[in-house]
């Protein structure tokens, strides 16, 4: 059962006698309700406002779907903001207004507080209280950071029922995050600037290489094997006759080409996130203005993956497609059984979509870094490094940078990417003659 609200007429006349004029009632009638500790089991709620009330139903439908216990709402507790909270994210998912993975991201990091702070008020809840928390977390400083926004979400949500005074600050906004700077030995400190250093393009050159000729050889040895079987079918069709021959023809059940090598190179020459290169159809790249049209990109869901509007409005775009990259890819077109418009260009051996990049990055990219003698590179660190390569040859053309990457702001592109490639020996030394010409002494 799904349990709506209604304003009755006039203000209920018991609610009245309290002094309390609540007009918004909600009629739970169901005995299947699970209420969590002492809370009232009464049949009717009354509340102030139409917010507080949806709020309330919201938290009891979503309870109700997923055999949880109901809060009550008298309480005004942490974890009755929760729900609230859990509630409120169902509905965005729902709705197509957020992708399926950022709510089960958003979820987890909300419902783990329970765990701390569910039965305590939100006017009891101190900064100290979640310092104690937070402090022995060893996560990475951005997880921790998602992990107290969903708190500071579900404390505003009191706020907006009024359970803290308007004024009231939120708890989270005081909450340090220690980080250990300074009781690192010195090889410690050494390795943990080390860690920043980039790939260089010689190493990237020798991986895309190296990725590129396990393709080869692979469909090398597949064009052996289509050889013999077209051969004997054309045997087979000979000694049969046209009528009796066989009905399938071998070219129908011969397996795809390779070509993750190709798509390893493609990340690194485009940048693009690895939903929207895997998303690519032949329809989106424009050979004649070399230009790779992005409009869709592959998201998590619940169950498997689904295809719809990229990260942002600004990741729809289009990128350049550089000469190279064209030529292999019209030499792919001509080899894979899929090379119709509406095909994927980089599809699995079955012709089906990717499901993540864990897999491809598992078992074509980490083994082309060790054949190259190359430390592992992740698939994300391709954009990284296509990033850096756009600041290094196009540095004062800050706009065409951000629309290649789909970035909201230069000034983004540069905090985020700027590190990632080590500058060139030499410009070292044009920088120390220049300070020497510079300077008098």
């Amino acid at each position: 059962m799904t349990y709506q609200i209604k304003c009755p007429t006039s203000p209920d006349k018991h609610e009245v006698a309290k002094g309390r004029r609540k007009t918004w009632a909600v009629n739970l009638r169901s005995p299947k309700i699970i209420w969590a500790g002492d809370g009232n089991k009464s049949k009717r709620r009354f509340f102030e406002t139409q917010a507080e009330a949806q709020a309330f139903v919201d938290m009891v439908n979503h309870a109700q779907r997923n055999g949880g216990a109901v809060v009550d709402s008298y309480e005004k507790t942490i974890g009755a903001a929760i729900e609230m909270r859990e509630a409120f994210l169902k509905q965005r998912v729902e709705a197509g207004d957020i992708a399926w993975h950022t709510y089960d991201v958003d979820l987890r990091d909300t419902v783990q507080w329970k765990e701390h702070f569910a039965n305590m008020l939100p006017s009891d809840l101190l900064t100290s209280h979640i310092q104690q928390v937070v402090n022995p977390w060893t996560i990475k400083r951005k997880t921790a950071k998602r992990k107290l926004r969903a708190l500071w979400h579900a404390f505003e949500k009191c706020r907006e029922m009024k359970w803290v005074e308007p004024n009231a600050p939120n708890p989270v906004t005081g909450v340090v995050m220690f980080t250990n700077k300074h009781h690192k030995t010195e090889d410690e400190a050494r390795r943990s600037v080390d860690k920043i250093q980039a790939y260089t393009h010689e190493q990237i050159k020798r991986v895309v290489e190296t990725a590129l000729k396990r393709d080869a050889e692979y469909n090398s040895r597949q064009s052996v094997r289509r050889q013999r079987k077209l051969k004997k079918y054309e045997r087979d069709c000979s000694l049969i006759g046209h009528n009796g021959g066989p009905s399938i023809d071998p070219s129908e059940k011969f397996t795809q080409l390779a070509s993750e090598g190709l798509a390893i190179y493609f990340a690194f020459k485009t940048g693009l996130r690895w939903g929207e290169q895997f998303a690519l159809k032949w329809q989106d790249i424009n050979f004649e203005d070399s230009a790779i049209n992005i409009r869709v990109s592959i998201h998590k869901a619940e169950c498997g993956v689904s295809v719809y509007e990229p990260k942002t409005k600004l990741a729809v775009r289009s990128v350049v497609l550089p000469d190279q990259l064209k030529a292999k890819l019209k030499e792919w077109r001509l080899l894979t059984k899929w090379a119709g418009d509406d095909d994927l260009i980089f599809p699995t051996r079955a012709g089906t979509i990717h499901q993540e990049a864990k897999n491809i990055s598992r078992r074509f990219l980490k083994p082309a870094c060790a054949e190259a003698g190359v430390d592992p590179i992740r698939w994300h660190d391709a954009r990284h490094y296509h990033a850096s390569f756009l600041l290094e040859e196009f540095g004062t053309d800050w706009i065409f940078i951000a629309d290649q990457l789909g970035h909201y702001s230069a000034d983004f592109t540069r905090r985020q990417y700027g590190h990632w490639v080590k500058k060139k020996k030499q410009s070292f030394k044009d920088d120390a003659a220049r300070f020497s010409q510079a300077s008098s002494f």
